[in-house]
């Protein structure tokens, strides 16, 4: 929606966001969109095809394969379990993490505004304030002192999102709202502007050029200990045929 031809720019466009004021439709206003596709969970489809025709590349050259090895060298892949239990459970991880990716192969991480569980408790007591809601925990929040929003799931309405209007204490926040029909909230926790995301597609094309450079260097070994297998072929021949020439050998083959 609003895409402005002439502009090239995005006026505003709507989405669907489960978290959304607005019935499940979001709307972003004066936006550059980068995304097309936010999902909870996974994604199944039979194919995934990206563009890539040489015709919309600026193509520099062919990436140094050799460094490319060493990148994904450095590259730690990590075991972990999810802080949001409700959604994952238990469910066991094995993949990377973006703050470790990002120091290593730092184009393939970016960052966009997204909540993290920092929270992710009940509130423990709801006091109605004059500019809104005074929520308590029974143990701290955890929340930044520069935080401006908040996910809170409330009964029967789903996950909503506040504005912070002040931290108190570190078991206090009091958030904008109208009206809060529940004695006890689930706080998820705040939003960050600096939540990262990892481009697997570039750690996919990272790992075939590494994989490419240990096929060559494999080929290069294949043929030096080939080289160096004629050379003690022709080394035992030798040998053979002093040994035939004299009663006693003079050499004598290892075990």
């Amino acid at each position: 929606d609003g895409w402005d031809v002439l502009g090239g720019h995005v006026s505003y466009y709507s989405y669907m966001n489960g978290v959304s004021d607005l019935n499940g439709i979001g709307l972003c206003k004066n936006c550059n969109p980068q995304i097309s596709i936010v999902a909870s969970y996974g994604v199944y489809a039979a194919e995934f095809d990206a563009f890539s025709d040489a015709r919309i590349k600026n193509i520099q050259g062919v990436s140094n394969a050799t460094q490319d090895l060493k990148t994904l060298n450095k590259l730690h892949i990590t075991d972990y379990t999810m802080k949001d239990k409700v959604k994952y459970g238990d469910r066991r991880f094995k993949k990377v993490i973006a703050q470790e990716v990002e120091k290593i192969y730092p184009q393939a991480v970016s960052t966009h505004a997204d909540f993290i569980p920092n929270v992710y408790q009940g509130t423990s007591k709801i006091t109605k304030t004059d500019d809104g809601f005074l929520l308590q925990f029974a143990g701290q929040h955890h929340i930044s002192s520069n935080a401006k929003k908040l996910r809170v799931l409330v009964k029967d309405k789903g996950m909503q999102v506040f504005d912070i209007t002040s931290i108190p204490a570190n078991n206090e926040v009091r958030v904008s709202a109208t009206e809060l029909d529940t004695n006890q909230l689930f706080v998820y926790g705040e939003e960050v502007n600096d939540f990262r995301t990892v481009d697997y597609e570039a750690l996919t094309t990272l790992s075939i050029s590494a994989s490419q450079e240990i096929s060559r260097v494999a080929k290069n070994q294949a043929v030096t200990i080939a080289a160096q297998q004629r050379q003690i072929n022709l080394l035992e021949k030798r040998l053979a045929a002093l040994e035939k020439n004299h009663p006693q050998p003079i050499f004598h083959k290892a075990d």
